[in-house]
């Protein structure tokens, strides 16, 4: 079934296109909301996107990449808003205009795909969400900090953290696997 007939089905409260719809796209939200939050309110966040996807599908009008984009917004903001509704709200004020640019390692091109994630949760949380935020979804800091409740400096600010962390982590990971 062609995606558009699937999106005027679902509108009209079609389950069974609905339920292909959620099928067809829940392993590609979960992974999205997973990168945000733990496997259970990953889970939640995925539950609500859906209510959300559903609620305003009538809104949609375009093709199917722009379909999987605007799905993949609403899981996005479906993770953000979990983490704002239950985390402690803090934030670090560094002036980092002075530092240097960070370069990407070359071994970066040797690591799989899951070892980038697998190192990537090993940040602290806040870095984390603002790196998947902007280097991942492509966001601007001027939305994370919306996002975020946080400032754009901010989110500059843990950025730049989050990449030097995660140079140093790749870097320790090509150590091991070269011993």
């Amino acid at each position: 079934m062609k995606l558009n007939s699937l999106i005027s089905k679902a509108i009209e409260h079609d389950r069974v296109a609905q339920k292909t719809i959620v099928s067809q796209f829940a392993p590609y939200l979960f992974a999205v909301c997973k990168r945000y939050l733990s496997h259970a309110d990953a889970k939640d966040a995925l539950q609500d996107a859906f209510v959300l996807i559903f609620k305003n599908l009538h809104q949609f009008n375009a093709t199917e990449p722009q379909f999987q984009y605007w799905l993949r917004r609403i899981a996005v903001n479906a993770a953000l808003s979990k983490i704002r509704k239950s985390s402690y709200k803090s934030e670090l004020y560094l002036d980092t205009d002075h530092l240097e640019k960070t370069r990407t390692p070359k071994v970066i091109d040797d690591l799989e795909t899951q070892d980038i994630l697998k190192l990537l949760n090993l940040l602290p949380e806040k870095q984390k969400q603002v790196f998947n935020l902007y280097i991942i979804d492509g966001f601007k800091h001027k939305e994370i900090a919306v996002f975020l409740e946080i400032t754009e400096q901010n989110s500059k600010n843990l950025l730049f953290k989050a990449r030097k962390t995660m140079q140093e982590l790749i870097l320790d990971s090509e150590k091991i696997r070269s011993r």
